[in-house]
C-alpha cells in the first residue's frame, strides 16, 4: 500500500499485479472501499491523519508535526482493521507500507502489526512509490 496524498494499493501475484481473483478487489484498488462509513482514501491519507489530529484537538499542518503517540497508534490500529479482511482473503505473505507516510512507519507499525499478525513492513521507496506504481500501471495498460 502507499500512504500519502491518498491510499494506493497493489496486489502482487508471482511478481505481477493482480487485478482479480481470491481476495483481490476490482483492479486491486482499496482507495474507494469503505471504513467506518467513510471512503478509505479519506481516512488513510495525509488529509485523513490531519483530520484525525484536528478532532483530537491537535494543531498540525503536516504529519511530522504530530507527536501524539496515541494518535499514531489509533491510525495503525484502524489501518490494520481495514486491511485485515483483504490480507486474510488474499492470503498475503507481506504487506509493504510505502509512500509519504511510510517515513512515520515506526510510529504506527506496532498497532498495525497487532492487527495483521506481523505481516506489515516498511518499504524502501517512501515518496517515490506512487510514481513508480503509476509508471507500472501505464506500462501494463499500454504494452
Amino acid at each position: 500500500i502507499t500512504l500519502g496524498t491518498g491510499l494506493g494499493s497493489a496486489f502482487l501475484i508471482g511478481g505481477k499485479r493482480g487485478v482479480e481473483g481470491l481476495g483481490v478487489p476490482e483492479d486491486g484498488w482499496l482507495y474507494h472501499q469503505m471504513f467506518q462509513g467513510r471512503i478509505a482514501d479519506d481516512v488513510f491519507s495525509i488529509r485523513g491523519l490531519l483530520r484525525r489530529a484536528e478532532q483530537a484537538g491537535l494543531r498540525a499542518s503536516e504529519p511530522k508535526e504530530i507527536t501524539d503517540s496515541e494518535l499514531w497508534l489509533e491510525f495503525g490500529r484502524d489501518l490494520g482493521r481495514f486491511l485485515k479482511p483483504f490480507v486474510e482473503n488474499f492470503r498475503a505473505d507481506k504487506v509493504l507500507v510505502l509512500g509519504g507516510l511510510s517515513g512515520a512507519f515506526d510510529s504506527f507499525q506496532k498497532s498495525l502489526n497487532q492487527q495483521l499478525q506481523g505481516l506489515a513492513g516498511d518499504g524502501q521507496l517512501e515518496g517515490e512509490a506512487p510514481l513508480l506504481g503509476a509508471a507500472a500501471l501505464f506500462e501494463d495498460r499500454f504494452s
